[in-house]
């Protein structure tokens, strides 16, 4: 749940101009409810030695499966979430 141990990230986007209308900006301790519209889904944290890394069971494209990590020795694939970037790593 929301609370002292989470952050939140708002990444910006400029308009047909180039002009960004609000910055970027990290958020500690919880969100800032102008900024989403969906309720958060929290995931546990299963790796900190190298990235931040979260269980990932499947992955859906269309509703169609394309990788099935509960085939995997441990139930699931390792996904690194990295706000550094604009990809999320996984299988």
């Amino acid at each position: 749940p929301a609370g002292a141990q989470s952050f939140a990230f708002y990444l910006s986007k400029e308009d047909e101009h180039g002009i960004e209308h609000r910055p970027s900006q990290i958020t500690f301790g919880g969100t800032i409810s102008e900024l989403h519209t969906e309720p958060f889904r929290f995931h546990p944290i299963i790796n900190r030695d190298d990235y931040w890394a979260i269980r990932m069971t499947a992955l859906l494209l269309d509703g169609v499966m394309v990788v099935d990590c509960t085939r995997q020795p441990h139930g699931y694939c390792k996904l690194v979430v990295d706000t550094g970037t604009s990809f999320l790593t996984g299988p």
